[in-house]
C-alpha cells in the first residue's frame, strides 16, 4: 500500500490537469454543449459559432497547459501536501 500511495504522489499533476482538460473537452464535443457561466449554455444546434469558439477557448486552455508541461513545468502531487 505505501508503494502505491507513494507512486500517487510521485505524479506530476499538469499531466493530470491536461487529462481531465481532455476528457472535458470530449464530453462537450459529445454532448454538442458548452457550459458557460455567465452566457448559460453553448449548444451546437442553436448558436454554431459561439459553441466552436467556446471549445477553441477550452483548446487553447489545454494548449497552454501543454506547452508548460513542454517546457519544463513540473508540479509534483506530493508538493501540495507538504
Amino acid at each position: 500500500m505505501d508503494g502505491l500511495l507513494e507512486a500517487l504522489l510521485t505524479l506530476d499533476t499538469m499531466i493530470l490537469v491536461m487529462v481531465i482538460l481532455g476528457v472535458f473537452i470530449a464530453y462537450m464535443l459529445y454532448s454538442g454543449e458548452v457550459p458557460m457561466r455567465w452566457f448559460g449554455s453553448l449548444h451546437r444546434d442553436s448558436r454554431p459559432v459561439l459553441y466552436w469558439l467556446g471549445i477553441l477557448l477550452y483548446l487553447s486552455v489545454l494548449g497552454v497547459v501543454v506547452y508548460a508541461w513542454m517546457e519544463g513545468v513540473r508540479i509534483p502531487l506530493g508538493n501540495l501536501f507538504d
